[in-house]
């Protein structure tokens, strides 16, 4: 029998097999798409806090509102607070005081995380805390790190995580010679 076209058996086959083929070809993209979105964040934080640092080394001025452009006496930094678990601040010092953010204290920028992301904890050298402040001031790259207890801590991190599998985390580490990093 001479036979120019394909069976619906032959058809079928091929469908089966080109889904499998997807199938397995889209096996675990779920899990590297939410890997790259917290690293993506972490990337974001890290880069904001990075910003602030580059802000103060380079004395940039800072306008407030209705006021001419100012030089933060207690420089330029980050504050980030578990209970915004979305949020991390770019701020300006105004009144030196480093340790808690208040009326002279300015937020620049919010950082707003990726809705599939939260800051689950945050240790400084006193243990867990409820907000730290990372400030740089003018000249020098060291950090100097406040907790809610108004302590200077010399070392501190950030726990990120995905909301939906809170195992899958990061740590950015701070110290006070002005690193950042993640483990």
């Amino acid at each position: 029998m001479n036979s120019k076209g394909f069976t619906i058996l032959e058809l079928l086959i091929a469908i089966a097999v080109i889904a499998i083929l997807t199938s397995v070809s889209f096996y675990g993209y779920n899990a590297k798409r939410e890997k790259l979105t917290l690293d993506s964040e972490v990337n974001n934080i890290i880069g904001e806090i990075e910003h602030a640092r580059e802000m103060s080394i380079a004395s940039q001025e800072y306008t407030r509102e209705g006021a001419d452009p100012v030089m933060p006496k207690g420089g330029y930094g980050a504050m980030i607070e578990i209970n915004s678990p979305g949020t991390v601040s770019l701020i300006a010092d105004f009144d030196n005081d480093g340790t808690v953010p208040g009326e002279n204290t300015d937020v620049i920028k919010h950082l707003v995380l990726d809705s599939r992301v939260a800051i689950k904890g945050l240790v400084s050298d006193q243990g867990a805390c409820d907000w730290i402040i990372v400030l740089y001031k003018f000249p020098f790259p060291n950090a100097q790190i406040t907790d809610n207890t108004g302590a200077t801590s010399s070392d501190a991190y950030m726990v990120v995580v995905l909301k939906n599998d809170p195992s899958k985390e990061k740590r950015i580490y701070f110290n006070s010679a002005g690193l950042i990093y993640v483990q």
